[in-house]
């Protein structure tokens, strides 16, 4: 399912050229204690001389933490997340074709419904028990001020794996 924003503005916030690759790593590092609490197998692959970005470290840092979250508590026994990284494009709002780096985080999880999809990154939306339905209403927001674009394909009981695309420039 692709997503364009319907409740975002652009904001501004201090970018630098920053390697995808060293975020996502320093992510897994970060979460690998957490991952293995859980059981979760945390495993990443990336591509080799990625273009670098331009991006907020932090922000994107935070956007990838909040997905693999969300992923470690969607898989109920033993399971595994993969992250990835490679070359990609998308088509932009303006309908370019934009090169990007891609990244990929997909689980095998308990997926999410259609409707569940549907109102993924609505503000307030949740299926937890705590939280206030931000966490992803917040990510989606930070992909899309970087210019980016995010889809997100799940089934229930199989999984869900987000993509994430961020414009080389």
């Amino acid at each position: 399912m692709l997503f364009r924003s319907k409740y975002t503005k652009s904001s501004s916030f201090e970018k630098e050229n920053c390697s995808i690759n060293k975020i996502l790593e320093d992510v897994q590092h970060l979460l690998m204690p957490v991952a293995q609490n859980h059981h979760v197998l945390l495993e990443i692959e990336t591509w080799d001389n990625l273009p670098e970005v331009l991006c907020n470290e932090l922000r994107i840092s935070l956007a990838f933490q909040n997905i693999i979250l969300n992923a470690i508590q969607a898989i109920d026994k033993k399971g595994e997340i993969k992250l990835k990284t490679e070359k990609g494009y998308f088509i932009n709002q303006k309908g370019m074709t934009m090169n990007a780096v891609k990244i990929t985080i997909k689980d095998n999880g308990k997926g999410m419904s259609d409707e569940q999809l549907r109102h993924l990154f609505d503000p307030f939306y949740t299926t937890k028990y705590e939280g206030y339905g931000l966490g992803l209403s917040i990510v989606f927001e930070t992909i899309h001020s970087h210019g980016g674009l995010i889809e997100v394909d799940s089934e229930l009981e199989q999984g869900s794996e987000f993509k994430i695309y961020l414009p080389i420039y």
